[in-house]
């Protein structure tokens, strides 16, 4: 009998936690006997990429170039790359999966509509996790921080957020909500995997509400993202923070309010790309865009507290890698992300309470260590082989309605 076949999608192949995600889903899929292949639209693979899967780029630095124009100028993210799709269809063909497993469908690479009519055609298991709300969206990959909910009362009409990514400089929302939710609505059968409780329940007021949805909070490597040998490592007034990209709605002018707040023997440090010119203040140091798991871990084990300003997430791995490298939280209290994390090693404040944020870290970087809870925490909930056992079990429909497991630290 032929092995099952999975064939993931997504807009990178590394460089980025949906990647990470992806590829720990592609090591349990082969350890359960699956042959995979992995699609991806840009970037590099990983130096370590499995030399048993497969891996298909989908067009080329100029069809994502050409998709980004047309994003900007006509708000078509998502409609153009129009022979790359096709070409990534004659390669689905070829590898004949039992199993399509979406995960970012934007990132100026595919086309959505002649792919998912492919889909409908082709009349295989669909699973889609969900890492944002740009799929219910007529635009839009958040909508929190805008305060709107205009995908869910009014399709989008009078979108006001043109200038998010996706930018775009004249606004179709409108008529993009229309257009996703024919094409995302055309398959008989999905299952949709969202990464918090939060999201998911954003998915059910959406026009993919009649499809089955799953929680599944992200997972991090707690090989890799562990606690220092010893403790006595730590800056105990050094606080961290990690963006993939910095804006403001990252928290990246937060950040600089909270420099003012705390004492001057505290440093903040910076980890990933910052604006083009923008010049960080005193008192607040960039290590850099870091790209090593490895070398990641032990920044995270540097300091004595994580901080996470962001105004809207999906769920911020971030988070998860901090505990896992024993290293406690203070983040605002955004998209429901204080539900996903155990009390007593994390503390949540409303967006924009500064001053709370300040307390909070005074409070963890001066009281006694909580390394043990953080990392007990990651290894309960974020683990990744957890997540992508249950991530491949709602692929074999076999999803188990136990209860998660019990957070010997959990003080609430």
């Amino acid at each position: 009998m032929s092995s099952r076949r999975l064939l993931q999608i997504n807009t990178v192949a590394s460089g980025a936690s949906t990647a990470t995600l992806m590829h720990i889903i592609d090591a349990e899929a082969r350890r359960r006997g699956y042959l995979t292949a992995i699609a991806y639209g840009r970037g590099a693979l990983p130096e370590a990429a499995a030399r048993a899967t497969q891996y298909y780029r989908i067009g080329s630095a100029a069809t994502i170039a050409l998709h980004v124009a047309a994003t900007r100028l006509a708000d078509a993210h998502g409609l153009m790359s129009r022979h790359a799709t096709r070409r990534l269809i004659a390669f689905i063909d070829s590898f004949d999966p039992d199993v399509v497993y979406l995960h970012n469908i934007h990132g100026y690479y595919i086309n959505y509509p002649i792919l998912f009519e492919y889909l409908r055609r082709r009349g295989c298991k669909v699973v889609w996790h969900l890492h944002d709300c740009w799929p219910f969206t007529g635009h839009c990959a958040f909508y929190q921080a805008a305060g709107c909910n205009r995908c869910h009362t009014a399709e989008c009409s009078r979108c006001g957020s043109r200038l998010s990514y996706p930018r775009s400089f004249f606004s179709r929302a409108h008529a993009n909500y229309r257009r996703k939710k024919a094409s995302f609505t055309s398959l008989p059968d999905i299952d949709i995997i969202a990464v918090s409780r939060y999201l998911a329940e954003e998915v059910r007021l959406s026009f993919l509400r009649g499809y089955r949805i799953h929680t599944v909070v992200n997972g991090v490597d707690t090989a890799v993202f562990a606690p220092p040998a010893t403790d006595g490592h730590r800056d105990r007034r050094c606080v961290l923070a990690v963006a993939n990209v910095w804006t403001a709605e990252k928290g990246l002018l937060d950040l600089l309010a909270l420099r003012r707040r705390l004492p001057e023997d505290y440093s903040i440090v910076v980890a990933g790309r910052l604006p083009r010119g923008f010049s960080l203040p005193e008192g607040i140091s960039h290590a850099g865009i870091i790209r090593d798991p490895d070398a990641l871990a032990r920044l995270y084990g540097s300091a004595s507290v994580y901080v996470s300003l962001s105004r809207q997430e999906g769920f911020p791995l971030t988070t998860a890698e901090a505990l896992a490298c024993g290293t406690p939280v203070v983040a605002y209290d955004v998209c429901g992300v204080s539900a996903e994390t155990p009390s007593g090693v994390a503390a949540f404040v409303a967006p924009g309470d500064i001053a709370a944020v300040a307390k909070a870290i005074a409070l963890y970087a001066e009281g006694d260590s909580c390394s043990e809870a953080c990392r007990a925490a990651a290894l309960t909930y974020f683990d990744s082989r957890r997540v992508a056992r249950m991530c491949l079990d709602i692929v074999a429909g076999t999803t188990s309605s136990a209860p998660p497991p019990i957070f010997p630290y959990d003080m609430k």
